[in-house]
Formats: C-alpha cells, sequence, structure tokens
C-alpha cells in the first residue's frame, strides 16, 4: 500500500553517529522519497526469535545463488496508477521477466523465487519476508515503480538497508547504472531511518524505515527497494506503458545482479575449491576469536547458527558470488551483534581488533582508558604490559608495592605486577634501578616479556605457522637478546608480519595489537 509522501527529512547522519556512509549510500536524502508503506512502528529491540536458516538438503538449489524476487503490492492493493497502468500488474511483469533472464541463462548457478506469482494475491510487508524465508535466500528485491505528487520527479532509484551488515549498496548502484543505460534518470542509491524511533535489536541504531527492507533483516535476509521510474512522470509512464521495455527493466536488474555476483565466470573445480578454502579459513578464524561468553544465550545460539549455516553454503556454492556474499553476511551480522561487556565507542563493530578487545576485557586483561572508550590506536606501556600479563597469572594486584626500580611508585596500578615480574625472572629494568613503566614498549620487547612468562610457568602453544625470522624482510633487524623470542612468536602465529610482510620488531605495539597477541597466546595455552 502507498503512503502519502512525507516532507524532506534531516541528514541521516545526525541521526546517529554509529552509522555512516562509508559503504557508499548518498549522505543527501533524495528529492523525493520512494513512495512505499514504512515507518510501521515495530521495534526489534529484543534479542532475535526467529529461525530463518533453514537449509534443504538440495545442493541444487542450496549452491545457487537463491533470490526472492518482490513483486511489490498485489490484491486489492493496486500500488500506483496512472494512465491505465498498474504498478501491481507492471511490477509482477518486471520480477517475471527477471527471472526467466536469470534461470534461462544462469542455470545452475541462480534459483529464483517470488513472492507472489498473480496479480489477486494479497500480502502484508512482514508476510512477504516469511514466504521469503521460507526459502532461505541469500537475498531478496523488492520490484516497484514510482509515484509523486511533482510531476517532474523521473527516473530509477534503489533504497538499500542502513544497517551496514545488510546494505548491498553496490549492487544498488549496478541496477541504478543499468536503469540509466536505457535512458531513465538516474537518482541513485538512498536509505532511510524509521521516523517514528524504531530501533534495531541491538537498542542503539535506528532501524530501517521502509518494512519491506526491516522485516527481511530480522531474519538477516539482505533486501532492496528497485524503483524503477515513475508512473506520475509522462516520460517514465510512456516508458513503462511498453511491454517490451518491461522486459529492459527486468533484464537490467537481472544483468545487475550477474555482474555483482559473477554469475557469467567460468569457474573450475580447483579455483572453486581454494574459494571454499579460503573463505571456510577466514570465518573459522573470526569465529574462533569470538567471546561467545560476551553474548547473551540467545544470540550465543545465533552466532552458532549463523556460523554453521555459513559453512554449509560455502561447502554447497556453485559460484564465488554466492561464497563472497556468505562470508561477508556472516560476519557483518554477528559483528553489529551487541556484547553484554561495556561498550567502548572507539572499538567499532568491524574492526579487526573488535574480539580481542572483547576477549581481553571479558577476561579480565584490560580495563578501558575510560568507561566508554579503550584507546585501540595509543601505544601500550611497559608499565601496562607487565600489568595484563600479571593479570593474566592471576598474580595479586595489592598496593603499595616496593621495588628495586626507582622510577616505579609503589602505590601506582603497576607496581605490585613489577615487583611480581621481577622476582619471577620475567622482566628486566632499563638500568639497575630503571623500569620505565611509562615508556612505550616494543614488539620484540613485549614479546621477550611474554616469552619469559611462558618458560617460568612451562607453558607450551600449541599453534604452529612454520614460520621463522626468515620469511620477514626485515627479520634480520631483531636484536641478538629478542631473536629467540620472536622466533617463538612468529612460529606459534602470536605475532604476524603486516601487509607489507615486515616484523617491525622495534616498533611501538598498541593496545589493539597487544590484546590480539594476549587473546592469541591464552587460547592456546
Amino acid at each position: 500500500m502507498k503512503k502519502k509522501l512525507r516532507g524532506i527529512l534531516t541528514l541521516l547522519c545526525t541521526i546517529s553517529f554509529l552509522f555512516t556512509f562509508s559503504c557508499g549510500v548518498l549522505a543527501a536524502t533524495p528529492d523525493h522519497y520512494a513512495n512505499e508503506e514504512g515507518d510501521d512502528g515495530i521495534s526489534y529491540t529484543a534479542p532475535l526469535t526467529v529461525t530463518p536458516y533453514q537449509m534443504t538438503t538440495s545442493a541444487e538449489k542450496d549452491g545457487n545463488l537463491i533470490i526472492v524476487l518482490d513483486p511489490g503490492h498485489g490484491g486489492k492493493d493496486p500500488g500506483a496508477s496512472a494512465g491505465g497502468i498498474y504498478e501491481r500488474e507492471i511490477n509482477l511483469a518486471v520480477a517475471t521477466y527477471c527471472k526467466n533472464f536469470l534461470e534461462q541463462n544462469y542455470s545452475g548457478k541462480v534459483t529464483v523465487f517470488l513472492t507472489r506469482s498473480n496479480n489477486s494475491t494479497s500480502l502484508e510487508l512482514e508476510d512477504r519476508a516469511v514466504v521469503a524465508a521460507t526459502h532461505s535466500p541469500d537475498l531478496m528485491i523488492s520490484l516497484h515503480f514510482n509515484s509523486s505528487t511533482s510531476s517532474s520527479a523521473n527516473g530509477g532509484e534503489v533504497y538499500v538497508s542502513r544497517l551496514e551488515e545488510y546494505a548491498l549498496t553496490d549492487l544498488g548502484k549496478q541496477i541504478v547504472n543499468n536503469l540509466g543505460d536505457l535512458g531513465l534518470n538516474k537518482r541513485g542509491v538512498f536509505t532511510r531511518a524509521s521516523e517514528s524511533n524504531t530501533y534495531w535489536t541491538d537498542g542503539t541504531r535506528l532501524a530501517d524505515y521502509y518494512g519491506i527492507i526491516k522485516h527481511p533483516a530480522y531474519r538477516e535476509i539482505p533486501s532492496m527497494i528497485v524503483e524503477h521510474c515513475f508512473l506520475s512522470n509522462a516520460s517514465d509512464r510512456t516508458f513503462a506503458s511498453s511491454d517490451a521495455n518491461l522486459k529492459k527493466l527486468g533484464e537490467a536488474d537481472a544483468k545487475a545482479i550477474v555482474s555483482y555476483f559473477n554469475l557469467g565466470e567460468n569457474i573450475n573445480t580447483t579455483t572453486l575449491a581454494n574459494a571454499k578454502a579460503t573463505a571456510t579459513k577466514r570465518l573459522n578464524d573470526y569465529y574462533n576469536d569470538l567471546t561467545l561468553t560476551a553474548y547473551n544465550a540467545s544470540y550465543q545460539a545465533k552466532i552458532e547458527q549463523i556460523y554453521q549455516d555459513a559453512l554449509n553454503r560455502i561447502n554447497l556454492a556453485t559460484g564465488t558470488g554466492k561464497i563472497n556474499l556468505t562470508i561477508n553476511r556472516a560476519i557483518e551480522t554477528i559483528a553489529y551483534y551487541p556484547t553484554t561487556i561495556a561498550k567502548f565507542s572507539d572499538v567499532k563493530a568491524l574492526d579487526w581488533y573488535k574480539n580481542a578487545v572483547i576477549y581481553s576485557v571479558e577476561n579480565g586483561f584490560f580495563n578501558g582508558t575510560s568507561a566508554t572508550t579503550f584507546s585501540p590506536a595509543a601505544s601500550i606501556t611497559r608499565g601496562m604490559f607487565i600489568t595484563v600479563v600479571g593479570r593474566t597469572a592471576g598474580a595479586s594486584s595489592t598496593t603499595p608495592a616496593s621495588t628495586v626500580f626507582s622510577d616505579v611508585d609503589s602505590k601506582a596500578y603497576y607496581a605490585p605486577y613489577i615487583a611480581w615480574g621481577y622476582s619471577n625472572h620475567i622482566i628486566e629494568g632499563l638500568s639497575a634501578t630503571s623500569f620505565g613503566p611509562n615508556q612505550a614498549i616494543t614488539r620484540e620487547d613485549l614479546i621477550t616479556i611474554l616469552y619469559r612468562y611462558a618458560k617460568e610457568k612451562g607453558i607450551t602453544l600449541t599453534g604452529d605457522t612454520g614460520k621463522t625470522m626468515a620469511n620477514f624482510s626485515d627479520g634480520n633487524t631483531v636484536d641478538s637478546w629478542a631473536t629467540e623470542a620472536m622466533t617463538w612468536a612468529v612460529t606459534h602465529g602470536v605475532i604476524n608480519g603486516d601487509n607489507q610482510g615486515k616484523i617491525n620488531p622495534r616498533a611501538y605495539t598498541t593496545r589493539a595489537e597487544a590484546a590480539k597477541i594476549m587473546m592469541t597466546f591464552t587460547k592456546q595455552s
């Protein structure tokens, strides 16, 4: 059902600092919004309870890219209408042409379902999401034509989720570009946030305005709205009145899908197997880095479900497009699940160190630098790091603690850990009387302390990368006193080189890097 157009919104970026337009969605609001029924006021603030992932035993179906096309409106709801054209009918025509093109030309790579196959069927917005979920799809696309009180509004546009884990923005851009190739105005790709303070399941981000995007997302199905052109515009309406043009529109949508998901690839068995192995490793690495106890029971169950489903989809996939969508969808969905530990404003959902920070805080190795910040990019000091190691070992934190170092205040938080580390032969001073507790610690110094701790406590690590210092272009720059420790660390994967093959032994260590190192170390212990 159509709704009256509302006024121009304030820029979405002022709504919440948690959402940015880094994914490529237009930051400015369009001059006319998609004329679809939207903000129903339903808030999905409780933990997820639905079970959308119902894998069938059909490898032919589940190995394909699975798409649900939703021809908007239907039944007693005609949608937009003008000049004897009813949106209900032409939405179904475009969806059918899109489905036919994909399945006729890419059989064995894509399977397409429709939410309705005739013009008498009428479904509410949430019911459409329920129907889509029965097919366990990889994505859902709702096909429409627009209408406006202004006859000058024209062209095609796409709406994607404002929630980054469900926003297929680049696919939307390809659809808009394909519509432009047909001579239609390219209006762009947009998002629209709830205007009735409807929040997402994390309780912090506003949900999507459009129900046909919001309800599928709750079932963890990425979805979008395609508005092909305006029936209220004379030129667009003339274009849409031709069945030949409706076929062109359906095929334009289909060709964007083909391009985005690389359905035209000629992939051999070895290449496909390698793609599956790479994706599986990435998923396993991410999953193994998670601290499940940092989530409530409902989200723990959902994480397990998504993880297993992604493994299944990757294993069955017939092409790289489905593999890439599956791995990104799984990781990004889990990344945005709220944890039960303190939330730090400077640790974002998709930061590479997020899981390490959660793990380290959950296990008491680290505290934040304030109630709301972790300072991941700040250098960790020698005093901070021996404190982390001491907490890991369960050393006493009782102060005051005297040490042999004149620059260590006996009442400082790190004093008891320095005293413990020195008495257990884990640390040495910069000199006989100086420890330098506030001095930033280098990577080789940090690793040497951790290595001494492992040796002193008889800790044996299980990981084995097979690497030595010779695998790094600057491996020969490691100081002689740190070579044994650094070799131990790279062999067991406690540290890795950068993307240029350097180990950077004398670089200062950030708090984020230290958290990752401690997580890797303790999980192998």
